[in-house]
């Protein structure tokens, strides 16, 4: 571990190249945060995008370590850890915290997170998309969200990445491409930095943790530097590597009047 000068600052290449940067500090002495990231996210799915873009809602109802929510909450009583990934515009994240004592099961849960095989279930999957039809009813009758929708609309010249999804786009995605999807964005350790905050062991017994935990994690994409997401692009190795998004602002001002029938009163009494 190479330690910084300033601060108690230490980072490490594991062997399958994951970048860790570890600081530790007294700020609270029963808790350590946890931030991964890596460059790339759905800017590189344009071609695949009403499918990615429902991708981690589906890994998450299938459970996205690979186990249904209620019984990885079972095997994890008693052990404080919270673990949480997410695929925004730019990156791929992750986030999370536990206590000093319970770091182990956190690195072993991040470990389970990159090598996990989520299979389709069926029924997870038909009730995820009756859950997502009536939240697209909710929205519909909500006039605030209208007006956010049809702001956004003009604003970005109805750029699909921005569109809302629709009936169709919930019918038709394509849950195993969303599946495959969700797992080769975190399927490549070397394309990650991980980082470590709080009131962490000793560099002789982090470094074996790291080692043990994630160094282990294999490369679960393939393909060498660069190699793509199934259908969706190379993935970036550095920040100017992203796809850009090419969104053009209006060159002069629209108006638009938007109307809208008063549905839900106490709704719209509360929205106002």
């Amino acid at each position: 571990l190479a330690a910084g000068a300033a601060h108690d600052v230490s980072e490490l290449e594991l062997s399958n190249g994951l970048r860790v940067t570890c600081m530790r500090t007294a700020f609270r002495d029963d808790e350590i945060l946890v931030h991964g990231v890596a460059h790339g996210g759905l800017t590189q799915t344009l071609p695949r995008l009403a499918d990615a873009q429902f991708a981690t809602a589906v890994a998450s109802a299938h459970g996205m370590l690979g186990v249904p929510k209620a019984q990885l909450a079972d095997a994890l009583g008693g052990v404080r850890v919270s673990l949480g990934r997410d695929v925004d515009t730019y990156r791929r994240a992750i986030d999370g915290e536990c206590s000093p004592d319970d770091l182990a099961a956190q690195l072993a849960l991040i470990h389970r997170l990159f090598v996990a095989e989520v299979r389709r279930d069926d029924a997870r999957l038909a009730t995820l998309r009756a859950a997502l039809r009536e939240k697209l009813a909710d929205d519909a009758r909500d006039p605030l969200n209208r007006f956010d929708a049809l702001v956004t609309r003009l604003n970005t010249r109805d750029h699909p990445f921005f569109r809302a999804p629709t009936p169709r786009d919930v019918r038709r995605f394509d849950a195993d491409w969303g599946l495959a999807y969700a797992a080769q964005a975190f399927g490549t350790p070397r394309e990650f930095r991980l980082v470590l905050v709080g009131n962490l062991p000793d560099a002789a017994t982090l470094e074996p943790l790291l080692c043990a935990h994630r160094g282990s994690t294999p490369d679960r994409r393939g393909g060498g530097e660069g190699a793509g997401f199934r259908g969706a692009g190379a993935a970036p190795m550095g920040p100017f590597d992203v796809a850009p998004l090419d969104v053009r602002f209006p060159a002069r001002p629209v108006e638009r009047e938007l109307a809208t029938r008063l549905e839900d009163a106490e709704m719209c009494q509360t929205k106002l």
